[in-house]
């Protein structure tokens, strides 16, 4: 998404392109999307054990919430559908394990666990939740 910066007088008078402001979506984005649309496409049993197809609406959400808490530093998650029709959002990396299980839209449940030290926390997610941007910057390092 390609931002501006704009210096006005009543009327634009001219466009900055701000440099700290473009490529601000990691290279992963689309590969992410993909896999997302792909998922989408399940068929019931996907798994062998009668397992739901990921459900359409949990689909795009997770692919707004991606871009939503992604900058060009994030490292690409890992996405996995669950037996329920929902998608799971992983990051494992530097001792710390990070989930975002989304079941259903606006309510998804948050797991990080620090593995050096067993520090484990559980909790509805917040995307702008302080452990949570913590974590992921350090998973993204």
């Amino acid at each position: 998404m390609l931002e501006l910066i704009t210096r006005t007088t009543g009327r634009v008078e001219h466009a900055v392109q701000s440099p700290a402001l473009t490529n601000t979506s990691p290279k992963w984005s689309e590969d992410a999307d993909q896999r997302i649309r792909a998922l989408m496409s399940l068929e019931a049993g996907w798994d062998g054990h009668g397992a739901e197809p990921v459900r359409g609406h949990v689909g795009h959400y997770a692919i707004g919430l991606l871009n939503s808490i992604s900058d060009a530093n994030t490292a690409a998650p890992t996405i996995v559908p669950t037996t329920s029709g929902g998608l799971q959002l992983e990051w494992h990396a530097n001792n710390i394990d990070i989930e975002i299980e989304i079941e259903v839209p606006y309510s998804e449940t948050l797991f990080i666990e620090y593995l050096d030290d067993g520090e484990m926390i559980e909790r509805p997610f917040e995307w702008k939740d302080p452990d949570f941007s913590k974590a992921l910057k350090l998973v993204s390092a």
